[in-house]
């Protein structure tokens, strides 16, 4: 198996140790680092700030996601973390704000915006604290560094903007909330856009399919700060992994994959969205995953190398999807309601993440977790990291519930 950098497999005692002690660390500094952050604001608050505008969308909510067959019940916390509670999604326009480093943190009147995030595992403070462009009067524009942005500015960036995944189910839909805050005129008007860096082609292919002018668009590096005369700025759609139906229509909408040209092979096509070799999240027994999927004619797709709308329409043309957790996992939002989906878990990376997000999209759900050995729930983590041992098994008996307990899906999108 070809890697990018540690070729050791992320898996086994050895590994835990030493993600474990890193754990440790990396939540003092966090520690440290949070009590160096400015006062916060939240956006009830700002409600009743005179400079701002306020549209609440949807009220705040809770939902419940059952914990599917497969897991077994140390994993159970790990799954439910961050509860089923989902923020109220709202809109804000604010004549004078700041905005700071590449995650976008939101400032008014020195003050963060505490809660426009909202993540149980990574909250505002913990990863604000990291951004240097955040703390002790960073709202002040008379400081060296701080570019004003005349006229109206939005604010598309979010923490991992710069990740596929993050970027289409919760930076690019905050347009979406401002369209339905009745904003769009205004923002598709905007003198600047804060987006992800255009490293990665999908996003500029993102941007362009929600129309945001080429010359309009501006990146934030981390430490750099703004201050916008009048910046349009929502709370960060799919909160705590809840990613809601609206999101789910307005990527449909926006992307319009219409008909992938393999999709002419008939009915029951079924695909692997195979991740670009990279060292974290890898099948340690690639070679005996590879033979099963083969068993049921599931085609491999590499991510990441087509084009985004492209790649939207492969896995829309599918019935059965099946996907190492990761980034590629957006694009089960092209899928026609009843794609039966087979997501495989690192035992360290037990998230209900992609489950939330096929329930909004009506899709099958069936997971398959990983055999290797994993922290006991006080010092579990979601590890990113982590490589999965398939059980080879369990992944035969998931395809062939999947694909012969349910007829091939219409090829015409529900």
């Amino acid at each position: 198996m070809t890697v990018t950098a540690d070729p050791r497999p992320h898996v086994g005692p050895g590994y835990l140790v030493r993600t474990g002690v890193r754990r440790v660390r990396e939540r003092r500094l966090a520690g440290v680092e949070a009590g160096h952050l400015p006062p916060a604001t939240t956006v009830r608050r700002l409600t009743e700030h005179p400079r701002v505008r306020a549209v609440t969308l949807r009220p705040s909510a809770r939902h419940e996601l059952p914990v599917p067959p497969g897991l077994r019940r140390s994993d159970h916390r790990a799954w439910s973390w961050g509860g089923g509670d989902v923020p109220a999604e709202v809109a804000l326009d604010v004549a004078g704000a700041e905005v700071a480093g590449e995650d976008g943190w939101v400032l008014v009147d020195g003050e963060l915006v505490d809660d426009l995030w909202v993540d149980a595992w990574y909250p505002t403070r913990r990863l604000a604290g990291r951004e240097p462009g955040v703390g002790a009067g960073a709202a002040r524009t008379d400081l060296p560094g701080v570019a004003r942005l005349p006229g109206t500015t939005v604010n598309l960036l979010t923490p991992w903007a710069w990740n596929y995944y993050h970027f289409s189910v919760q930076g690019a839909p905050r347009l979406g909330l401002l369209e339905q805050a009745g904003w769009l005129e205004d923002a598709l008007a905007a003198d600047t856009w804060l987006v992800p860096d255009p490293r990665h082609a999908w996003v500029g292919q993102w941007l362009d399919r929600m129309g945001v002018p080429v010359d309009r668009r501006r990146t934030l590096r981390r430490g750099e700060r703004v201050a916008a005369e009048r910046l349009l700025v929502t709370s960060v759609p799919s909160a705590n992994r809840w990613v809601p139906p609206w999101v789910v229509e307005w990527m449909r909408r926006t992307v319009d994959p219409g008909t992938a040209p393999a999709s002419t092979a008939g009915p029951g096509r079924r695909v692997f969205l195979d991740r670009e070799p990279q060292d974290k999240r890898r099948i340690v027994n690639r070679d005996e995953v590879l033979a099963v999927l083969a068993e049921f004619d599931v085609e491999v797709l590499r991510t990441g190398r087509l084009p985004l709308r492209d790649e939207a329409a492969e896995v829309a043309a599918a019935d059965v999807v099946v996907a190492v957790i990761g980034a590629a996992s957006a694009n089960l939002a092209f899928c026609r309601p009843g794609t039966r989906v087979v997501e495989i878990l690192p035992a360290a990376l037990v998230s209900a993440a992609t489950a939330k997000l096929c329930r909004s999209a009506g899709l099958d759900y069936a997971l398959v977790r990983g055999r290797e050995p994993s922290l006991p729930w006080p010092l579990r983590f979601p590890d990113s990291d982590a490589d999965v041992v398939v059980d080879a098994e369990l992944l035969r008996r998931r395809l062939r519930e999947a694909t012969a307990a349910h007829p091939p899906l219409s090829r015409s999108r529900a």
